[in-house]
């Protein structure tokens, strides 16, 4: 039972992170790769082509199977529950992961804009996340409420 939670998780956060990086980086937030010393970044690649999309929403999905199995190890050792949870974990991955990437990068690079938006991006979209992680991995059957 719980490979087919971390399956449905891994499935609902895949696209997840498919649908919101087609929303917010391919369409809404686009104009942050074209701020002048951004436009040293190839801006020819964010011109939508199939071979782009499918390699971007195989990325998500890799990178959603990565969250999830983060999660099923880690799960145990956050003592919230349901939605504080996900939280908690999303903020956790957010911290360990995208925001020291910021502070690495940030002072190297020039397009800052583009650095600064990623981090805030990525702390909604770890949130969120580990939110919907945390409601179907902790989910419980039926079943296995009547038998305890």
């Amino acid at each position: 039972m719980i490979q087919k939670r971390l399956l449905i998780a891994w499935f609902v956060t895949g696209l997840f992170f498919s649908l919101w990086g087609l929303i917010t980086c391919g369409t809404l937030f686009r104009w942050v790769y074209f701020i002048d010393p951004s436009v040293i970044y190839n801006t020819g690649l964010l011109n939508f082509s199939f071979q782009w999309a499918s390699l971007a929403v195989l990325g998500n999905f890799i990178f959603a199977a990565v969250f999830v199995m983060i999660y099923s190890i880690i799960h145990s050792s956050i003592k919230a529950k349901g939605i504080k949870k996900g939280l908690i974990f999303g903020l956790l991955l957010w911290i360990m992961g995208s925001f020291l990437f910021f502070l690495r990068v940030s002072i190297n690079l020039k397009p800052f804009v583009v650095f600064l938006y990623w981090t805030i991006n990525d702390f909604f979209v770890f949130l969120i996340c580990g939110v919907i992680i945390s409601l179907i991995y902790e989910k419980k059957d039926k079943r296995q409420k009547r038998f305890r």
